[in-house]
């Protein structure tokens, strides 16, 4: 992310040094930084902020994540019946003989909280701290560097599941009944001349 792509080098615990003469910007190319973080104070007080912004801006593909999970979960029960994973997959149940379940789906929605756990960890650390250098920021490490390594896993083991799934297309067909077009024939009905409260009204009519 380029919000953290800057060398934060020389500005010491926060307020820089003028004696040593520190040649950032070699350093920065040196080390591969796109720039130099010039204000030294925003250097300490940007820590823990940019772990922060991280974890939030992966917390959009986690809630996503989460949500497929939902669904699924949902959508391969007995009820449903929409899609299906391979065995591999699935564990057997602890006391029902034919049960297979789909624990991997309930993990990963489990590891969306746990990770927004992890963010809101920083966001309790931070977010009272005077300006400067405050040691309270290296108890933003631990959950940064846990909320990473489970976003990870959890988009790895996602990606499995995915390649895997397998849709039954004629059980999604078959639910697809006449009245999940009625807005459609609303529309048609329009598009003949009709106004959109006349239409509507006379589609709700048909499906009550």
């Amino acid at each position: 992310m380029q919000v953290i792509d800057q060398n934060p080098l020389g500005s010491a615990a926060g307020y820089g040094e003028s004696i040593l003469g520190l040649d950032r910007k070699f350093t920065t190319k040196e080390l591969g930084f796109k720039k130099v973080q010039e204000n030294s104070m925003y250097c300490a007080m940007s820590r823990g902020k940019f772990e922060n912004i991280i974890l939030q801006a992966i917390s959009s593909v986690m809630f996503d994540i989460g949500k497929i999970a939902s669904d699924l979960l949902l959508f391969t029960t007995k009820e449903f019946n929409f899609f299906t994973l391979s065995d591999s997959f699935k564990t057997g149940s602890s006391i029902m003989p034919q049960k297979k379940n789909y624990d991997v789906l309930e993990l990963v929605r489990g590891n969306v909280g746990i990770f927004n756990g992890y963010q809101h960890q920083i966001e309790n650390v931070i977010k009272n701290l005077p300006s400067g250098y405050n040691r309270d920021f290296q108890l933003t490490k631990e959950p940064y560097l846990k909320g990473m390594k489970l976003a990870q896993d959890t988009i790895e083991v996602m990606t499995l599941v995915i390649k895997d799934l397998e849709a039954k297309k004629e059980n999604l067909e078959n639910a697809c009944s006449a009245e999940l077009y009625a807005t459609d024939e609303a529309l048609k009905l329009v598009k003949a001349g009709k106004s959109f409260r006349e239409a509507y009204q006379e589609v709700k009519e048909k499906y009550q």
